[in-house]
C-alpha cells in the first residue's frame, strides 16, 4: 500500500504575491528485507556476468543497491535477479545521459550470456 505524505503551509511566489501551496508525496514502492544476505544460488548469475564483463575488458563491481528497480520487485517475489549497469551519467537529473559505446558493450555482454559464450 502506498504511503502518502502531505505538507501544509508551503508558500509559492508569483508576481510578487505569495500563495499557499499543497504538496503530496506518494511512495509507491515499499521497502522489504531479505531474510538472508547471501542468496541461495550463491550469486551464480551475477558471477557469470562478471566473468563475461572481464572477457570484454569491462570493469564491474557486485554490490547491493536500493531503489525502485524491477530487480528489487522480482527479488521480493523470490526470484534471483540482478541489475546490469550500463554506465549512466548524472543519474536522476535533467542532465542524465548514457554513452552509446557503453550501451553497445552492455548489449554485447547480454548477447554473450544468452549464447553462453
Amino acid at each position: 500500500m502506498p504511503l502518502s505524505y502531505k505538507f501544509n503551509n508551503l508558500r509559492g511566489d508569483r508576481g510578487g504575491r505569495s500563495y499557499p501551496l499543497a504538496y503530496k508525496l506518494n511512495k509507491i514502492i515499499a521497502h522489504f528485507y531479505l531474510p538472508e544476505t547471501k542468496p541461495k544460488d550463491n550469486l551464480i548469475f551475477a558471477k557469470q556476468f562478471a566473468k563475461i564483463y572481464e572477457k570484454l575488458n569491462i570493469s564491474s563491481k557486485l554490490q547491493v543497491i536500493g531503489g525502485g528497480s524491477d530487480s528489487n520487485i522480482f527479488a521480493k517475489q523470490g526470484f534471483n535477479s540482478i541489475i546490469i549497469g550500463v554506465g549512466m551519467n548524472n543519474v536522476h537529473t535533467v542532465e542524465e545521459y548514457l554513452e552509446i559505446d557503453e550501451l553497445v558493450k552492455t548489449t554485447e555482454a547480454i548477447v554473450r550470456y544468452i549464447k553462453k559464450d
